[in-house]
């Protein structure tokens, strides 16, 4: 439910600001909703252990460019 919650605030803060977060916002938060709808509906423990190390790592990868920016 985070998912789609923040993709509604991040567009009523206007359509200028949700276009300013990039593709990568769009693409990253497809990815997490997809893996969290999927990781709800299947029993399949590969999927579910994929899902937290791919999703443990996805943020740190997300946030290194914009630490490349602030030093």
């Amino acid at each position: 439910m985070f998912t789609p919650v923040d993709i509604f605030d991040s567009v009523l803060k206007g359509i200028p600001h949700f276009f300013d977060l990039g593709p990568q916002y769009i693409v990253s938060s497809s990815l997490y909703f997809a893996g969290l709808v999927t990781a709800a509906i299947t029993r399949n423990e590969r999927c579910h252990q994929f899902y937290a190390i791919f999703f443990l790592a996805q943020p740190s990868s997300s946030a290194s460019p914009c630490f490349g920016r602030l030093m």
